[in-house]
C-alpha cells in the first residue's frame, strides 16, 4: 500500500465480523481515519459489552476524555468472568473489536523498531511488491 501512496491511511479488520449498524461503523472508522492520517498512532475500535463476555479482549478509556478517538490506557485480554464483570460494571472498558486502523508510514516504521528481523525479510524485496513476481516473493 505505502508503494502506492505513501501518505495512506488503511484499515486491517478480521473477515469473520458481523457489522450490525453499517453507518455508525462507517461514521467510526472515519473518525478513525481521520485521527491516524500524518499521526503516528494506531487506533482501535471498541464495542460497547453488553454482559461480561471472557471470550474478548477489554480496552480501558477514559470516557470524560474529550477527544473523540480516546487514548487507550490499558488492554486486557480474555479476563475472567470475575474480571469482565467488573470492567462492565466500571462503564470504562470496551470489548477490543480487533479491528485497527493506521497510516501506513507509522506501522512500517513501528514494524522496523519492534520486529526488526521481519521488517527487513519484507523490504529485501520492496520492488517486487504489487508485481507478478511478488507471490512467489512472499
Amino acid at each position: 500500500i505505502r508503494k502506492k501512496n505513501k501518505d495512506a491511511v488503511m484499515v486491517m479488520a478480521p473477515s469473520d465480523h458481523w457489522i450490525e449498524d453499517e453507518k455508525a461503523f462507517s461514521r467510526d472508522i472515519a473518525a478513525a481515519f481521520d485521527a491516524a492520517r500524518g499521526e503516528d498512532k494506531i487506533i482501535t475500535l471498541g464495542i460497547k459489552p453488553t454482559f461480561p463476555n471472557t471470550g474478548y479482549g477489554y480496552i480501558k478509556y477514559d470516557p470524560s476524555e474529550s477527544l473523540s478517538v480516546k487514548p487507550v490506557q490499558t488492554f486486557t485480554e480474555k479476563p475472567s468472568y470475575a474480571v469482565a464483570r467488573e470492567f462492565l460494571n466500571s462503564g470504562n472498558y470496551l470489548w477490543n473489536a480487533g479491528i485497527f486502523v493506521w497510516n501506513v508510514d507509522y506501522i512500517i516504521r513501528s514494524f522496523n523498531t519492534n520486529l526488526t528481523e521481519m521488517f527487513q525479510l519484507f523490504s529485501k524485496e520492496e520492488a517486487v511488491l504489487n508485481t507478478s513476481e511478488e507471490k512467489k516473493f512472499v
